[in-house]
């Protein structure tokens, strides 16, 4: 089940429930209590995208670290990289230069990034359509789809792969 603040829509609803009681409200000469309820459901409308953009969810979270994570890869920045995994993946954090050596990344398309959360673990799956260059051997450039599932773990207030 996910929860009333994941999404404007639920409180979009109400607002708009609201605002049609008023204005039935008003049509049968309940000018004091349709005034109410077209406030109230006016109110609603912008309050509920204003909430949707203030309440960041552990799913937006975690993809919000996804796209970090691809941008400071195509960045070459190795210590942001490094950071973003899990105290004990010390194993991912060495690769992380030799992978930084050997391909690199450019006109990048991020696509279908599904989370799931449970509890204070999360899976990513994600799409990353780009044009890959290995920077030693022969295969030269490519156009390449690539499909990718990322394990993350809560670590305090942050997400970790």
């Amino acid at each position: 089940m996910t929860a009333l603040w994941e999404s404007p829509y639920p409180l979009l609803i109400v607002a708009l429930c609201l605002l049609v009681a008023g204005a039935a409200a008003w049509q049968n000469g309940r000018r004091k209590g349709a005034t109410i309820l077209l406030l109230l459901g006016a109110a609603g409308v912008p309050a509920a995208w204003i909430l949707d953009d203030l309440v960041q969810t552990d799913a937006e979270r975690v993809a919000a670290n996804v796209e970090t994570l691809v941008a400071d890869y195509k960045a070459g920045d190795a210590a942001a990289v490094k950071a973003a995994f899990a105290a004990n993946a010390a194993e991912y954090r060495a690769l992380v230069e030799p992978a930084l050596a050997v391909a690199t990344f450019d006109d990048e398309r991020l696509t279908d990034v599904q989370v799931e959360v449970t509890g204070d673990r999360a899976t990513a799956k994600f799409r990353l359509n780009a044009d890959f260059k290995l920077l030693k051997g022969t295969l030269g450039e490519a156009r390449q789809p690539t499909r990718w599932s990322l394990d993350y773990v809560r670590e305090g207030d942050a997400w970790k792969v």
